[in-house]
């Protein structure tokens, strides 16, 4: 995300997507009751067509919506704000009208907030990181079988593929197996392309990842790794084994997927750790947490009380991460109640 003007005193923010990670950092930072200012299309009717609804035209225009609402719509690749107007060309609208913003990559948005909360500001830093880090796909690869995931802030985007190339000593196995991998290896090249990706993890328990690194070898910039899993499980190995943080940086699905490992290993050994809102409460009051993790989807919904726990935890110096839902450390920190915490000592 590009940040052209910042003045978080005065509530401001002018900000440009550069791509749909952008849309989606947007979408959890504005929330009801902010005021967005954009371009957008409006249906404006004649006065002599009040009664002919089908009359009118849409007309480019710079409206402020009071929001009352902003979701990310990963289909339609657009952020969607919905809200009354609250300022606009006066010869054209009215004030309080409802409308809905839609906002596509390389669109500007200024926001204005009453209050930046350390959540909000936390979304900014870590979309300014993301345009500098590099993006990654993961190719875990079977006999036959091949799950390809687009690494996003966002989450996982997965593409799957598949080939039946029959039994070891079946007639032409060898023939389709070039098949699979040239349609693998074209596949790859496409999102590469379309996608930008800059770097290509390949994974799997068996020799099929080293034969087919040797068949893509110079067509195709590659790190190989093993994992135990084919399939979604063992792109997730790839989250936790610490490739990723090695090919991406300092990128925040890596940071999720590292701290809720930890967090995990904590509970099985029955270590320093916390989870549930009443032991996270807790450990938070007496300054026992070093890393607390909120669920994204526990701030949209009890924003006011998780920014008062996330603001207590960061006066006395705890780590604090927002972590996404959409893919698998999320949904295993949903499971713990939406909210947990690495302690520093035990309670």
């Amino acid at each position: 995300m590009k940040i052209v003007k910042q003045d978080l005193k005065t509530g401001l923010l002018v900000a440009q997507a550069e791509n749909l990670d952008d849309l989606w950092y947007l979408s959890q930072v504005i929330r009801e009751g902010d005021l967005v200012k954009a371009r957008t299309l409006r249906l404006v009717k004649a006065k002599d067509d009040k009664l002919r609804a089908e009359k009118g035209q849409k007309q480019a225009m710079t409206l402020s919506i009071k929001v009352e609402k902003a979701d990310f719509d990963e289909n339609a690749n657009k952020l969607r704000i919905l809200g009354t107007i609250a300022a606009g060309p006066g010869d054209l609208v009215a004030l309080g009208d409802h409308h809905t913003l839609e906002v596509s990559e390389h669109d500007q948005v200024e926001l204005f907030k009453e209050c930046w909360t350390m959540a909000d500001v936390k979304y900014l830093k870590d979309a300014e990181k993301a345009a500098k880090t590099s993006k990654v796909m993961i190719c875990v690869i079977g006999d036959g079988e091949a799950t390809v995931a687009l690494v996003r802030d966002r989450g996982l985007h997965y593409v799957d593929t598949k080939e039946n190339i029959g039994g070891k000593y079946a007639e032409g196995r060898e023939d389709r197996k070039k098949e699979f991998y040239s349609k693998l290896l074209e596949l790859l090249k496409e999102e590469i392309k379309k996608e930008g990706v800059q770097n290509v993890i390949l994974a799997g328990p068996g020799f099929e990842k080293k034969n087919f690194f040797a068949y893509a070898k110079g067509r195709l910039n590659m790190q190989v790794i093993d994992t135990g899993n084919e399939g979604k499980a063992g792109v997730h190995e790839v989250l936790k084994s610490g490739a990723l943080e090695k090919a991406l940086g300092n990128a925040r699905i890596a940071r999720e997927a590292r701290v809720v490992e930890r967090l995990l290993m904590e509970i099985s050994e029955d270590g320093l750790a916390a989870y549930g809102e009443e032991e996270v409460n807790e450990a938070v009051d007496i300054g026992a947490v070093e890393i607390l993790l909120v669920l994204d989807k526990r701030l949209r919904e009890n924003r006011t009380e998780t920014e008062v726990l996330i603001d207590k935890a960061k006066q006395s110096g705890s780590e604090f991460h927002i972590i996404n839902s959409q893919f698998e450390p999320g949904q295993k920190l949903e499971g713990l109640g939406g909210v947990a915490a690495v302690l520093r000592y035990k309670i």
